[in-house]
């Protein structure tokens, strides 16, 4: 068993890195933005199929959450923002288990799972659907204004 100050470090390296992807996700993201490098970002879905697929807008999402627009965010990707509670809620459990140095840190109610995976399939079935029966592409309509 690893003890208890080695599980911490591990812990928040796993935790800091994680915030610094997204928000080098989301630099990146604005960086390229109006370029020709913005076609880099793209979605292969979105570019091989036609398509959304379940995580597209996700990046936006984050952005609009990290400037504290939850509407906007919720527009984009409505999982994006429940995600982020969830994985808080499941951090600050993780570590209160850390400090006290129980066994057992890794643990989410599988209906946790289930309504973000519902709410991912949700989004994912009503876009496309939009897309092609309407011909709207709502995540373009959304980047314009």
């Amino acid at each position: 068993m690893i003890n208890r100050k080695k599980r911490l470090i591990l812990f928040l390296i796993i935790n800091f890195s994680l915030i610094f992807a997204a928000l080098s996700l989301v630099r990146i993201a604005r960086c390229v933005s109006g370029t020709p490098l913005a076609k880099l970002t793209d979605c292969p879905s979105r570019i091989f199929f036609g398509l959304y697929c379940p995580f597209c807008g996700g990046t936006r999402a984050i952005s609009e959450l990290l400037r504290f627009n939850i509407i906007s965010s919720l527009i984009y990707n409505p999982a994006i923002l429940p995600s982020v509670i969830a994985f808080g809620i499941y951090d600050i459990i993780a570590l209160r288990a850390i400090l006290k140095n129980r066994e057992r840190v890794l643990h989410i109610h599988k209906w946790v799972w289930i309504c973000i995976v519902a709410l991912l399939i949700l989004n994912w079935l009503t876009r496309n659907l939009i897309l092609v029966v309407w011909k709207i592409d709502d995540l373009a309509i959304t980047t314009l204004s």
